[in-house]
């Protein structure tokens, strides 16, 4: 039996991997699709001072408290940037690291600076004239259960204290192909180029929704 601890992405809560983690519970596994300070259901949480640091040690502390263990560690898209930091503090506790569809930072990095310039315009100018300038809004044509983001948490650059511990757990990348998002490639390209175990599903960004049969024989490949 394995551990997934499923981490979701910018204004999603962890019910976006229900799917996902019901194929992964039915195959005998521990799953837990955990939401970040000031999404989903816990938005009643928000603050301006939500930041990258915050998620991390939701995840973090998640691990601690029920003391897992060999963690199966799952971020998507933004979920990449709060696993690497919290498999940094985890010493011991993670069996590997898989990023979906996610950025996958080096020390020092932001996802803004990930995502390139275009998309740092985009936020700072959504957060300015829809989210008090720290919170970046859901789409308009999108989820009901998708909430604001903030903003902090994208600008903050991660900082790392153990590197070579994080160097050594096994990472897998899953690149979701159609289409290619320019945001995304970046991470994409340069993990291939470390020689990361590499998949790629034939979906759009949102791979948990729309291929979550096929999300969930990778997950359940490497463990």
């Amino acid at each position: 039996m394995a551990t997934y601890v499923l981490v979701p992405g910018a204004g999603w809560g962890g019910i976006v991997w229900s799917q996902v983690a019901n194929i992964l519970r039915t195959a005998g596994h521990d799953v837990f699709a955990i939401t970040l300070t000031g999404l989903g259901e816990r938005a009643h949480l928000a603050s301006p001072n939500v930041d990258l640091d915050t998620h991390i040690q939701d995840v973090v502390g998640l691990i601690e408290y029920y003391d897992l263990r060999a963690v199966c560690l799952v971020g998507h898209s933004y979920g990449g940037m709060v696993i690497t930091g919290a498999a940094d503090r985890c010493q011991g506790r993670i069996a590997h690291l898989v990023f979906v569809d996610a950025h996958a930072p080096r020390d020092g990095e932001s996802l803004e600076e990930l995502a390139g310039p275009t998309a740092i315009e985009e936020n700072r100018e959504m957060a300015s004239k829809h989210g008090d300038s720290y919170w970046i809004p859901p789409p308009l044509d999108g989820p009901p259960f998708m909430r604001p983001h903030p903003l902090k948490t994208l600008v903050q650059r991660i900082s790392l204290k153990n590197p070579a511990l994080l160097a050594s757990i096994p990472r897998s990348y899953v690149y979701c192909t159609q289409p290619k998002l320019p945001w995304i490639a970046k991470s994409a390209e340069r993990v291939r180029a470390e020689g990361w175990r590499y998949h790629e599903l034939p979906t759009g960004h949102m791979v948990m929704l729309t291929m979550p049969n096929e999300l969930a024989d990778v997950l359940l490949s490497l463990v």
